[in-house]
């Protein structure tokens, strides 16, 4: 279900990294003189990526937020640090399902993991009346600690009454996820699906429609370069 490409970013140390970066730059400017100008190095932020939404138990046990040291793309990337080894939760964001009603869609993410004691994940619930389903690519706790950047992908049929669908990157235990550089994207049904569950019980249609109120019918801020909101 996910695939590695040989696109991958170099990895680098983590969010601790980023004063001692800022540092080292400080360092360099002064010893230059101040005709040498050195760019300044992206900030974390911690909070909920703007147009998406925090779901956990308890949040004393994960952070979230977006930060720029290790990215796929771009200034920032998203992060779930898990901080101990019960911890879990998961960002998500609800669309509206009409663009791609009757369409088979490959939802992809862009992923690296940092010293997972289990798990992440990214899934698609797709929510139609009496029948909600969920696609799901598990990333497993890399060996040696950490990996690269890699995508990984899920694809499954929007039923022509699907109401909405729901993105989600997770994370499970300890340590840190990050994700990068979503997409949906329509793709012809010679494209194999990938195993779907049922999820939750049959909802009717006005629960969903309810469920789905206000629902963008784009994936906003799929590259978490919009900042974050609080908690």
């Amino acid at each position: 279900m996910a695939s590695q490409t040989g696109r991958t970013t170099p990895r680098v140390s983590r969010r601790g990294l980023t004063l001692a970066v800022m540092a080292t730059g400080v360092a360099a400017l002064a010893a230059c003189g101040s005709d040498t100008v050195t760019p300044p190095q992206p900030q974390s932020q911690v909070g909920v990526p703007v147009d998406w939404t925090l779901t956990t138990a308890d949040t004393t046990k994960l952070e979230t937020g977006v930060e720029g040291i290790s990215t796929h793309g771009g200034t920032y990337a998203a992060y779930l640090h898990g901080k101990t080894i019960d911890a879990s939760g998961s960002i998500q964001q609800r669309i509206d399902a009409a663009p791609f009603r009757g369409q088979r869609v490959r939802a992809a993410a862009w992923v690296t993991e940092s010293f997972l004691t289990d798990a992440g994940a990214f899934a698609v619930g797709v929510d139609a009346p009496a029948s909600r389903t969920q696609s799901v690519v598990s990333v497993p706790a890399p060996v040696g600690g950490s990996d690269n950047w890699h995508q990984v992908f899920v694809v499954f049929d929007v039923p022509a009454n699907a109401v909405g669908l729901n993105v989600v990157g997770s994370i499970s235990g300890s340590g840190q996820m990050f994700f990068d550089d979503i997409a949906l994207t329509p793709v012809d049904t010679t494209v194999s699906v990938t195993t779907s569950t049922r999820v939750g019980g049959a909802s009717d249609s006005l629960s969903l429609v309810a469920l789905y109120a206000g629902a963008h019918a784009t994936l906003l801020n799929a590259d978490f370069e919009g900042g974050v909101t609080g908690h």
